[in-house]
């Protein structure tokens, strides 16, 4: 095994080349190693598989590629990598799968290096999500006078561009708070 000889009369084999292999005995020609398969030594009988993480594209070779940023390889024997499917994306060269992104980031393309942070006005709620969507209301609060603090806060419509009084009975105690609270929560002394 690992050896073969293509002539007639010979007293010796010819050793198979590395990419290339020789299974059984009697053999009068040496196979390439298939996409996704490899030998790094001369006088195989076998091809090895890629790992994952890596891949071989082409028969016949000495070594597998590392798959490259924005893809992955997630088998073993694996004759190409895979890019990144979207919400995904992988930073680095020979990764067997991509992470996901983020909450507060999306990614819509496949094959991505990074994700995209949440534009204003738009948040991203969960990890691996492939869109934003765009609030249809933020609030935030805005004192009119000190005295009235707790009583006279405001939120923003960002549909309407205007501002909008916390309704009766509610109240803001922080700029920055998505909703009005309801005054039972904190009674003002």
């Amino acid at each position: 095994e690992g050896q073969y000889q293509p002539d007639h009369g010979q007293i010796a084999c010819l050793v198979a080349s590395p990419g290339h292999y020789v299974s059984g005995s009697r053999r009068n020609t040496q196979s390439m190693c298939e996409q996704g398969r490899y030998t790094d030594q001369a006088g195989q009988h076998t091809c090895r598989s890629c790992f994952r993480g890596v891949y071989q594209d082409e028969a016949g070779q000495r070594g597998c590629r590392k798959a490259r940023r924005g893809h992955y390889v997630g088998g073993r024997g694996e004759g190409a990598s895979v890019p990144c499917r979207p919400g995904t994306f992988s930073d680095q060269e020979g990764l067997s799968d991509c992470r996901q992104c983020d909450v507060g980031t999306w990614q819509s393309m496949p094959g991505q290096t990074s994700c995209r942070p949440a534009d204003m006005g738009s948040v991203v709620s969960r990890a691996g999500q492939d869109h934003q969507v765009n609030t249809p209301t933020t609030t935030f609060s805005y004192p009119l006078h000190r005295r009235h603090r707790r009583r006279r806060r405001h939120h923003l419509f960002l549909h309407h561009l205007h501002q909008t009084p916390c309704a009766s009975g509610f109240y803001m105690d922080q700029e920055g708070q998505a909703v009005c609270k309801p005054c039972s929560e904190d009674p003002i002394t």
